[in-house]
């Protein structure tokens, strides 16, 4: 099998295309919102989750550091949502007041040792208020492949959460790392997922959003050298396998300050 070919389509329409993958229905379902709270979104992306939460009757605010895609949400004119460009290890010069939920979706994994962000984020609640946070749990674990490939995973793994560039496993450490931070854990669940978490072979569309998520992955082309080669080709048949099987899990946690 070739290697993946460079993304003949945007960020933004690949995140549009798998919005429809994810279980929103269930996880927006189990959140405490009320007519009139505000509520920040952070890492807004295109405004997708943004929508939903204006939909409950949140105003929002959205902070993401990719400007093209704070284009799009922008663009979208959302209801009683504003948008802003901003670190979000560092969003202190935004706030002018404090806030009454935080929403954000596989967006942890970024910050390795989350547990000090959410302190950070912590800071920006009403007394009571709450986090809400979605994020996967073992992204490469599929089967079957080969042990050389099981290998490569779990090196690849432990080099980026050392690195601090990125926990592939920070669904399963969520909890841990929000209540490090000061809050209490309400709700855990693990929900269904289309793309990252389905039994049985790949449909050609999730194989192709698969093959443009390992084709942007700079970083572990980077630490596979050589062996990219291989385990592309590998892991690719794995998803399209009648046995294929995943063990990666996307999980939900609701927790309050």
């Amino acid at each position: 099998m070739a290697a993946p070919k460079p993304e003949e389509t945007t960020l933004d329409s690949q995140y549009e295309r798998q919005f429809k993958w994810r279980d929103w229905k269930t996880i927006f379902s189990l959140l405490p919102i009320k007519e009139g709270d505000t509520v920040l979104d952070l890492g807004c992306a295109r405004g997708d989750q943004s929508m939903e939460l204006s939909r409950l009757g949140a105003k929002v605010i959205g902070i993401d550091g990719d400007k093209s895609l704070l284009r799009v949400a922008i663009s979208r004119n959302i209801p009683g949502a504003t948008f802003h460009l901003a670190d979000l290890s560092d969003i202190s010069s935004l706030m002018q007041s404090k806030v009454d939920g935080i929403w954000t979706s596989f967006v942890p994994a970024y910050f390795p040792e989350f547990s000090s962000i959410a302190a950070k984020w912590s800071s920006h609640l009403k007394p009571g208020g709450w986090v809400a946070a979605v994020e996967m749990d073992n992204l490469f674990g599929h089967a079957p492949i080969s042990n050389e490939s099981q290998d490569l995973i779990n090196g690849f793994y432990e080099h980026s959460r050392r690195s601090g560039h990125y926990d592939f496993c920070m669904g399963g450490r969520l909890r841990q790392h929000l209540e490090r931070a000061g809050f209490k854990v309400e709700a855990e669940k693990t929900i269904a997922d289309f793309e990252l978490s389905f039994q049985g072979p790949a449909t050609p569309e999730i194989l192709e959003a698969w093959e443009n998520r390992l084709a942007r992955m700079s970083g572990l082309k980077h630490f596979a050298n050589e062996r990219f080669l291989n385990f592309y080709s590998d892991f690719m048949k794995a998803l399209a396998n009648e046995e294929h099987k995943s063990f990666c899990r996307v999980v939900f946690i609701l927790a309050r300050k």
